[in-house]
């Protein structure tokens, strides 16, 4: 996603967003540890665009007056993840979906 598009966003989905990201990360990781990440540069794109976000969260935060972190503490507890099975990977827990070899699309 480009700096624009974020920027864009509202600050509810835009802690939302990073949220995902975040939790894309994270998966990506740890498949890349197990040797099952196919495409790695996805992890480069993932990180900046968690990278994005923050800057962007962080420049609305000083521009409100608010501490740091005010904004995601305020959207955290709204954020859902998403379910394995709801974005198609088999079964229903995390850990399995990165040992049964399934690489999510990027």
């Amino acid at each position: 996603m480009e700096f624009s598009d974020i920027n864009a966003l509202s600050d509810e989905s835009l802690v939302h967003q990073e949220m995902a990201w975040q939790d894309e990360l994270t998966g990506a990781l740890l498949r890349h540890r197990l040797g099952k990440l196919v495409n790695t540069a996805s992890l480069r794109v993932v990180r900046r665009s968690v990278a994005r976000a923050q800057t962007v969260l962080t420049t609305r935060e000083r521009e409100a007056g608010l501490s740091l972190g005010a904004l995601k503490e305020k959207y955290r507890a709204s954020y859902v993840r998403p379910s394995p099975a709801a974005s198609g990977g088999e079964g229903t827990d995390f850990l399995k979906s990165l040992l049964d070899g399934s690489e999510q699309a990027s």
